[in-house]
């Protein structure tokens, strides 16, 4: 074949296409184990009509959410449930993404109308929190669920969830049904204030719980497991070591129930609870009744409710608190544990005088699934004892405290103040390759305590990450002098206790001793929009202002203010600035961002970061700059697609090519054409390059015998981009048209660029085709 002519195969095939390249949803599911399979999956079954639709989540998978889907009564991760759905988790986990900058996410919202029932699913580290000017209450309501509607919790667990008002983990104002559940160091304790309340449930609808476990929960006011403001029936279910944290308020550590509620709780134990004043269940009026239940153990009480509340059957309380119980003993409880059924119970020994002690209809099983009863009546509390009972066990137990070690001498000195709420972490074997076991929450005089049960003889590490929630809401610059290796690793004998593990924190940062005035004066940041993964770093001068030396500052980097606590991202003790000089500091690499999104840096120079020892700093105490960050991923951000030609070119050898040119509305840098990649269905190009003439991206795919007419996806992939940044659902490869067609210079530039030609401008009025 001459040089100058090529004979080719012509389809007239012409694809045109306007659309945003913004990763539109597809038509198929997303790949199953991704957060964008359970969106997916939310809005398929909410736009599919009458009826109820479930939704399968794969065993073991964790499904991260790092952005806000919905503002409906606040952000939300997930789509609001408007229909009747349901999500058998097989032990999924649905969560908060772990990556550095965390947005302020609720996990699951259910509108009026909408019905969710959730099976086997674990709900981790929710946030329901708005920023400081939000004022409505709701929006900072409900961590982990806001229930508008009918809710259905099964076998599932609910850990580390927290909301800035009300219910750590769910908020109901609906119709909620919880069984066999675990609700474990959930919290309402971000501010400290009043008005937080219900660490795990905060109830203001319908509620019946059954066979269900709260350990561990906080709050700051009221209900450090839950507060009642409507109906709740709680049968069969434990409630133990949960909290509440301020002073002079009544709140009731286990339950609150408050001036509209109506509670009736029957074979459930309530103990090891602790609050600052009242008993540990409290009722404002004598609408709570309490039926054959052990409440026991509780500090500084057990019971606070009028004398005129109901009570069927005998009770049994250790302090005599509960007014009309019938029984004042000790229980003779076992430590919480796990003895049998989907959740933790306290067993009762075989001498209890909660033995054989109700009265009345019962249960036919206990919180365990064990039949009631055993014996000649039914037992008290949540537990039946059954044969010989729990068998024996000699604990271990943990204990100490979490401080500000204010002279830094490593030493705990009477009247240096305590942290609460502080998560401290017991680890199974060596410190650096230990496997969690246990968490728990330092009380409001900074104590914690962990109970290892027997066998128990062993290694474990102590540990607290002031980067991991819930600890990123008092997050303090500085570092441990107790121990001095941040962490304890402990060797136990079998039954051995251990006391006084103290972790001292010195974090204050000394006071400006004079009326200096340190302001910040030029800022310098290597870039303000960055893709995934990568740093800004920061340069900040800063020049004192005022007529003394300026010393006890720091520069503090917040990488986005506004969405919860002000975690920093960097921070460095600024050396004494005398009058009218400046310092300037570099932070190098700088701060990373990890998600994609806009956020606020806020550079903050300051003698008060978290000032006495207050763990709320607000983040504005000193002289600050705000300045926009956009995180993106090249080439998946929105920009328009112009026309798209599809033709055939014959080649020798019987090789048939589809070059597929697509053309950007914008520039495409010449280094990431080669990373393009079209596919033509299960058809990958073999070649993407860049035709300079007119701008356009084209990608080589050779088409085997049998395609022609087909329809196929269509999917344009870049190698920085994790998912394809463009798709189409279908797109028909041309059927082969016999048609000569020779290289000339007379041609049109579709009949040249098809002849194998180029395309060029000769001037500013004459193109010409240029022929191989």
């Amino acid at each position: 074949m001459s040089s100058n002519n090529k004979t080719i195969w012509l389809a007239a095939a012409l694809i045109i296409l306007s659309l945003m390249l913004t990763g539109c949803l597809p038509e198929t599911p997303p790949p199953a184990c991704t957060t964008d399979f359970l969106i997916w999956s939310i809005n398929q079954a909410n736009n599919n009509g009458p009826g109820t639709d479930t939704i399968n989540l794969d065993p073991g998978c964790v499904y991260q959410l790092a952005y806000v889907d919905n503002t409906v009564d606040g952000n939300n991760g997930l789509p609001s449930i408007t229909t009747s759905i349901i999500i058998n988790g097989n032990g999924a986990t649905v969560r908060r993404s772990t990556q550095s900058q965390k947005a302020a996410i609720r996990l699951f919202h259910v509108s009026q109308g909408g019905e969710l029932t959730l099976n086997d699913i674990r709900l981790y580290d929710g946030l329901g929190m708005e920023p400081p000017n939000v004022t409505l209450p709701l929006r900072n309501d409900g961590g982990a669920i806001f229930n508008a509607g009918v809710l259905t919790v099964n076998n599932s667990d609910l850990d580390y969830n927290r909301a800035h008002n009300r219910g750590g983990g769910i908020y109901n104002a609906g119709t909620m049904t919880i069984n066999a559940t675990t609700f474990q160091n959930n919290g309402v304790n971000i501010g400290g204030g009043p008005g937080e309340s219900g660490g795990a449930i905060y109830n203001a609808g319908v509620a019946t719980i059954t066979g269900s476990t709260f350990v561990g929960n906080i709050a700051s006011q009221s209900g450090g497991a839950i507060l009642n403001g409507g109906i709740m029936t709680i049968t069969n279910s434990t409630i133990s070591a949960n909290s509440t944290t301020l002073a002079q308020i009544v709140s009731g550590a286990a339950i609150m129930n408050g001036g509209n509620g109506t509670l009736h709780i029957s074979y459930t134990t309530i103990t090891s609870n602790v609050g600052t004043t009242s008993g540990a269940v409290w009722s404002v009026l004598d609408t709570i009744e309490i039926v054959n239940s052990i409440i026991a153990g509780n500090l500084p009480a057990n019971c606070s409710y009028p004398a005129t509340s109901p009570t069927s059957g005998p009770n049994l309380d250790d302090d005599g608190s509960c007014d009309n119980f019938t029984i004042t003993a000790d229980p003779q409880l076992d430590p919480l544990a796990s003895n049998g059924g989907l959740t933790q119970t306290h067993a009762i020994a075989p001498s209890s005088p909660a033995k054989n002690a109700a009265a009345g209809a019962c249960p036919a099983a206990d919180q365990r699934g064990e039949p009631r009863p055993f014996g000649s009546a039914c037992d008290l509390g949540a537990y039946e004892l059954t044969g010989g009972g729990a068998p024996q066990s000699d604990p271990s137990e943990l204990s100490g405290m979490v401080y500000n070690d204010i002279n830094g001498d490593g030493v705990y000195t009477p009247g240096e103040p305590a942290f609460a709420g502080v998560e401290v972490v017991l680890g199974v074997g060596t410190c650096g390759m230990s496997t969690p076991s246990q968490t728990t929450l330092a009380a409001s005089d900074g104590s914690y305590q962990f109970s290892i049960p027997a066998p128990n003889a062993g290694t474990y590490c102590l540990s607290i990450d002031p980067l991991v929630e819930p600890n990123t809401s008092i997050l303090i610059p500085g570092g441990f002098t107790e121990p001095v290796g941040d962490v304890y690793q402990i060797t136990l004998t079998e039954g051995q206790d251990m006391s006084d593990l103290f972790f001292g924190w010195m974090f204050q940062f000394g006071p400006n001793i004079g009326p200096a005035n340190l302001e910040i004066t030029n800022v310098v940041l290597s870039a303000t929009t960055i893709p995934i993964n990568d740093y800004v770093g920061v340069e900040v001068t800063v020049t004192n202002m005022g007529s003394a030396p300026a010393s006890g500052y720091d520069l503090v980097i917040i990488p986005h203010y506004g969405w919860g606590p002000p975690n920093p991202g960097g921070y460095e003790a600024i050396p004494e600035v005398a009058p009218g000089a400046n310092h300037t500091v570099v932070l190098s690499p700088g701060v990373l961002y990890g998600n994609l999104g806009a956020f606020t840096m806020r550079i903050l120079v300051t003698d008060d970061w978290y000032a006495l020892g207050d763990p709320d700093s607000t983040g504005t105490a000193g002289d600050y700059e705000d300045h926009p960050i956009n995180v993106t991923k090249f080439a998946c951000l929105q920009f328009d697609l112009e026309p798209i030609e599809l033709v055939f070119l014959n080649l020798p050898g019987d090789t048939r090519i589809l070059p597929l040119y697509v053309k950007f509305n914008g520039p495409v840098p010449e280094d990431l054409v080669e990373k393009f990649q079209a596919h033509l269905g299960e058809i990958e190009s073999y070649r993407c390059g860049f035709q300079g003439f007119d701008d356009r991206v084209f990608c080589m795919n050779e088409i085997p015998e049998g395609e022609d007419g087909t329809e196929v996806p269509f999917r344009l992939t870049l190698a920085e981009c994790p998912e394809f940044i463009y798709e189409l659902p279908a797109v028909q490869i041309p059927v082969s048209q016999p048609v000569i067609q020779t290289c000339s210079a007379d041609l049109n530039e579709r009949e040249c660029i098809a002849a194998g030609g180029d395309y060029q401008m000769i001037n500013d009025t004459t193109s010409t085709c240029i022929c191989p």
